[in-house]
């Protein structure tokens, strides 16, 4: 005989007026299983639901593959009928010293011991259990049951314990808020109570209480809440979920109630608990600035208080009046009380409008290691500023609806070094979009700078996209824009870099830049004024009119007016869509670089169109040419690169470099089958070498 591999129980849920019902394991006599009968809509309760109403059918009880019962009456449609395994832990066959020992009474010893197995195997499957792979677990007992406590690890994870859980709750009659707790006269030290709410049931603001005889403590509106009802207790938050709740302190969150005070107590509750400060979904309204002074965290190992909303849009925080929406100040300067080590995410800051002034949305002091994701800040004088702040990312932050959009200095703690943004956007700025003053490393990748400088006419200074002062001061590498789109600024240029203080390097990468209409446009894409040794790194962008706008000789895409002592500009795979305002030696004022010139052959002669500063091209004869540069290199031996240029007629030609000085090279040319060459064939003659006089 064996024994099935099915399990010890089946489960059907009934059709109406059923009454016979399947059981798939074996038994022994119709003791062996228990029958339970769950109602429609009800849990199960084995107490309850188990039925002796029923009868086994003889002819299968033994039988391997199990057998059927059947109903005293029908079943309803829907009820849950179970049938388990129940058979006593025993043994019937005692085997005698030179007895029988028959085959059947063998196994069918053996098979009521498979059949105990499977069942405490069922069992034992719907239990609590550690983990196979779980290396070290020790058995586990219960503490004895005490009613309105829950079970918790111990601290050293030895076992489980009771712990502080209701000890009595708020009478429904009351709706269990905060507010009313503290009147109720009827609790006393030593209770534990839920709330539903603070100010009404499901605001958000439920809590767990313990309340204890009255301290010294001050109370703060949620951690410690003073009796009013009885006067001489007080209560405790014990926050379950960990996070300090702005609700939970009576912040509304409906953009009437004034929730300054209330939030402001939150966040002191969360900076002296180090836990997170967490917005839920409202559209909370202050009056003035909410501060995280960190200025106490003075051990670089201290846990920082985050704060989080639910989403841009759902959690949205409403300054009406001037200051800082929420300000994070690190303290004194080269304490570990700088070294913020906090998240700011998934929260909106907004301002009135028309736009308060001295009002902004986010302010950073004395800081490092901050990072702010998916924010979105806008009317407001000013939407970030940020001073002596370091090693800080800006992820998906949207600025938009302000006068300014960021600003990132230098006041008495550390140059603005090593600031990331990454898919941000600066959008519809009055005055400009990013001003970064004095950075080590400033990086920008992705995102937009869109309609910004709009409150100010074409060619004012004070209207740009992106302006760095003196970058690379605390470090070799000053600024990378890599993928950023800039459209529809207003103001003297999109992006500005000047140096003045010390030499740096400025990379600007796979960016777009668009002027849009005729009204508001910059006077430059790109604007590089240095004093001193800087190099500017163009690299594969495109610069474009788009609109109604027209482009203009006097608006080029390039400038570097200003630009005075030894720099140079590296201009390599850029797309100019209009090139009367592409870079030219009669645009640009002492410019060099990498020199350029296309010279098309016309069957007599040459005509040149000089690219990226040529100051002339000699024609000796067809197909011999000297192409002088506007300002000499640092080198008499530089890469030149002959690059062919079909004029859709002929062949492609081919070059060689003849001869190179510091301030020309001579190039000779012929078509690709050493024939005359024939009109619009032609070359591209690139020099690759440091200019001893920028670009």
């Amino acid at each position: 005989m064996t024994i099935t591999s099915l399990d010890a129980r089946d489960e059907y849920t009934a059709t109406g007026g059923q009454t016979v019902f399947n059981y798939t394991f074996k038994i022994y006599s119709a003791t062996d299983l228990d029958i339970y009968i769950t109602p429609v809509g009800q849990d199960a309760d084995d107490a309850a639901d188990i039925t002796t109403a029923y009868t086994v059918d003889s002819a299968t009880i033994g039988n391997e593959a199990g057998g059927f019962i059947t109903l005293d009456s029908g079943a309803s449609a829907g009820e849950l009928v179970t049938i388990v395994s129940s058979m006593p832990y025993n043994r019937t066959v005692d085997y005698q010293n030179s007895g029988d020992f028959l085959p059947d009474t063998v196994n069918g010893d053996n098979d009521r011991q498979v059949s105990q197995i499977k069942q405490v195997s069922d069992v034992a499957g719907r239990s609590l259990v550690f983990p196979q792979a779980m290396q070290g677990a020790a058995s586990l007992s219960l503490p004895t049951p005490d009613a309105g406590l829950y079970l918790a690890w111990k601290g050293d994870l030895s076992g489980v314990e009771n712990v502080g859980a209701p000890g009595s709750v708020m009478p429904s009659s009351l709706n269990g808020t905060t507010v009313q707790m503290v009147a109720d006269a009827s609790l006393s030290a030593g209770d534990y109570i839920i709330t539903t709410g603070y100010g009404s049931a499901g605001d958000g603001g439920d809590n767990l209480f313990y309340a204890q005889a009255v301290t010294g403590g001050t109370a703060d509106g949620g951690s410690l809440i003073k009796g009013v009802g009885n006067p001489s207790i007080e209560f405790v938050g014990l926050f379950p979920s960990g996070k300090r709740n702005v609700k939970q302190w009576g912040a509304v969150g409906n953009d009437a109630a004034n929730d300054t005070v209330a939030i402001q107590a939150a966040v002191d509750a969360g900076i002296a608990d180090r836990k997170e400060i967490f917005f839920p979904s409202g559209d909370y309204l202050i009056t003035g600035p909410i501060i995280l002074d960190l200025s106490a965290m003075t051990t670089e190992g201290d846990a920082r208080p985050n704060i989080r909303g639910e989403g841009r849009g759902t959690t949205d925080i409403h300054l009406s009046g001037a200051g800082a929406a929420i300000a994070v100040l690190g303290g004194v300067a080269g304490t570990a009380g700088s070294h913020g080590w906090l998240t700011i995410s998934d929260l909106t800051l907004r301002g009135d409008s028309p736009v308060i002034a001295s009002s902004r949305g986010l302010e950073l002091d004395n800081l490092a290691y901050i990072e702010v994701e998916n924010v979105a800040i806008y009317l407001f004088e000013r939407g970030i500023q940020a001073t002596d702040v370091l090693s800080s990312r800006f992820e998906k932050v949207g600025v938009r609806f302000c006068d300014e959009g960021a600003t990132f200095e230098y006041v008495d703690m550390s140059r603005p070094n090593a600031i990331t943004l990454s898919d941000c956007v600066f959008g519809a700025c009055a005055l400009f979009g990013i001003n970064v003053v004095e950075p080590g490393v400033f990086n920008m990748y992705g995102g937009s700078i869109e309609g910004c400088g709009t409150a100010l006419t074409p060619g004012d200074a004070n209207g740009f996209g992106l302006r760095v002062i003196n970058g690379g001061t605390e470090s070799a590498l000053s600024i990378n824009i890599d993928g950023v789109y800039f459209e529809g600024n207003t103001g003297l240029h999109d992006v500005r870099i000047t140096q003045t203080t010390k030499e740096a390097v400025a990379t600007i990468k796979g960016c777009s830049f668009a002027r849009i209409d005729n009204t508001n446009y910059t006077t430059y894409n790109v604007s590089f004024a240095p004093s001193n040794d800087s190099t500017l790194c163009l690299l594969g962008n495109g610069f474009t009119e788009l609109g109604t706008y027209v482009a203009n000789a006097a608006r080029p895409y390039i400038e570097t007016g200003g630009a005075s002592g030894v720099w140079s500009i590296t201009e390599l795979g850029n797309r100019f869509n209009d090139q009367t305002t592409a870079p030219r030696n009669n645009v640009l004022a002492d410019t060099s670089g990498i020199a350029q010139v296309r010279i098309l052959f016309d069957g007599v002669g040459a005509t040149v169109n000089a690219k990226n500063v040529t100051a002339a091209v000699t024609v000796h004869a067809p197909g011999d040419y000297t192409v002088t540069y506007a300002q000499s290199m640092r080198t008499i031996s530089n890469q030149i690169q002959v690059t062919p240029v079909d004029g859709g007629t002929g062949p492609f030609c081919i070059g060689s470099v003849h001869s190179q000085t510091a301030t020309s090279c001579r190039v000779q040319i012929r078509d690709s089958s050493s024939q005359a060459l024939v009109a619009t064939e032609g070359i591209m003659v690139t020099v690759h070498g440091d200019m001893t006089q920028g670009w």
